[in-house]
């Protein structure tokens, strides 16, 4: 059984591109059905250390939607295609 995909946004508080980003993925994702779970950099030194000021970052499965900047149209393609990659499992 396959669970339901999860984009994980790693991010800060006050981060202003961190709060764009938020904006624009979260009717990306309800319309596709895809849940978001926000990861706060700061509260774990390994994830620090690996995202530092890199941030915003979002994760599927593993693999970056995208960094530092959401473009909407290019995050719709990039999700759409996970999707349909893991529906093909």
């Amino acid at each position: 059984m396959t669970r339901d995909p999860v984009v994980i946004l790693y991010s800060r508080p006050d981060c202003h591109l961190c709060e764009e980003a938020e904006r624009a993925l979260r009717p990306i994702l309800h319309r596709h059905g895809v849940a978001l779970r926000k990861v706060d950099v700061d509260e774990d030194a390994l994830t620090r250390a690996r995202y530092g000021n890199a941030i915003p970052v979002a994760v599927l499965e593993g693999r970056v939607l995208f960094k530092l900047r959401c473009e909407p149209a290019v995050l719709e393609r990039r999700l759409a295609a996970r999707l349909r990659a893991r529906r093909g499992r």
